[in-house]
């Protein structure tokens, strides 16, 4: 195994004392030995960061960088702009992977020929491995999509964690970059951007990505205006439709213009004036194509005329 053949972690860090260790075992534990490992401290308050200098010191593939704050996205960016392997991964800092899951990736890439692969997703609320994935590691059989079907299920699988990159989509220039104003499902915009550069990508079934669902947390259920910020990278999403996958543009504005409806439906919306003004703007705006697609549902379209006339 060459220098050529290195994969570059990405893990973002932030206060995640209680799960960072567990996170990095997995990834150091890895069959595939041949790594550098980016832990991105981004500001955080707890001993995160102490932790990450601790495994750093131990590990010589590990390479920490400590910044200011700036979310997730600004931690995944600082991170590529130092990655120097042949490929690139993301794993979430209280998630944990398979201890052969970017050994079946690599292999994959190598043998179908493509620039990116997922695996599957497997949801936990308490840490666990699945004891037959390096049992039957010879045996994995790949299935390949196209352009289209692997962009229509950005909405679906848009992750970036599951899957393995070619370095090259993200360093050739214009470079693809997280934006940092997306502050939630900052992942499917970067995606679909890779997907435009390689035209497809192959898929291992088996569940070698665990992400864990903590039982403390209320980020998945409670409304918060952060969460609008959506709408600018479903808005480029259409945009990128448009130029490249003329196909799927009715249902990628769809999905936009349902959101942005969605969200005027809520009621924290509602009391802000200034978000509740540009997205029945945006509705407002482009009423003749909302109602005129094909994918939007019926219900939709008769809120989105009320919207435009209240």
């Amino acid at each position: 195994m060459g220098k050529d053949d290195v994969i570059s972690v990405i893990v973002p860090v932030y206060n995640v004392e209680t799960y960072i260790e567990r996170c990095l075992k997995s990834i150091l534990m890895q069959t595939y030995k041949n790594m550098q490992v980016i832990l991105v401290d981004d500001g955080s308050t707890d001993s995160s960061g102490v932790l990450c200098d601790k495994y750093a010191k131990k590990d010589a593939r590990i390479t920490v960088i400590h910044k200011k704050n700036g979310g997730i996205s600004s931690a995944r960016n600082a991170g590529l702009n130092v990655a120097s392997g042949k490929y690139i991964g993301f794993v979430d800092s209280d998630d944990w992977i398979e201890p052969d899951m970017y050994q079946s990736m690599v292999r994959c890439m190598k043998q179908t020929g493509v620039k990116i692969v997922r695996c599957g997703v497997v949801r936990n609320k308490e840490y666990k491995l699945n004891d037959s994935a390096l049992k039957y590691q010879d045996k994995v059989s790949y299935n390949i999509f196209g352009l289209v079907e692997s962009a229509s299920s950005v909405w679906k699988n848009g992750y970036m964690c599951n899957k393995l990159f070619a370095a090259e989509l993200f360093q050739t220039e214009p470079k693809v970059r997280f934006n940092v104003d997306i502050k939630y499902v900052e992942d499917q915009p970067v995606l679909l951007d890779c997907l435009i550069r390689c035209g497809g990508m192959a898929d291992i079934a088996e569940g070698k990505y665990h992400y864990f669902i903590n039982p403390s947390s209320i980020t998945g259920t409670e409304f918060n205006l952060n969460k609008i910020s959506v709408i600018i990278g479903f808005k480029h999403m259409c945009k990128v439709c448009d130029e490249h996958i003329p196909e799927l543009s009715d249902l990628f504005k769809s999905k936009y213009y349902s959101v942005c409806i969605g969200f005027l439906l809520q009621h924290k919306v509602r009391k802000s004036k200034i978000h509740k003004e540009a997205l029945s703007a945006e509705v407002r705006k482009n009423l003749k194509e909302v109602l005129k697609l094909k994918n939007m549902s019926v219900k939709f379209k008769i809120v989105a005329i009320m919207l435009s006339i209240i």
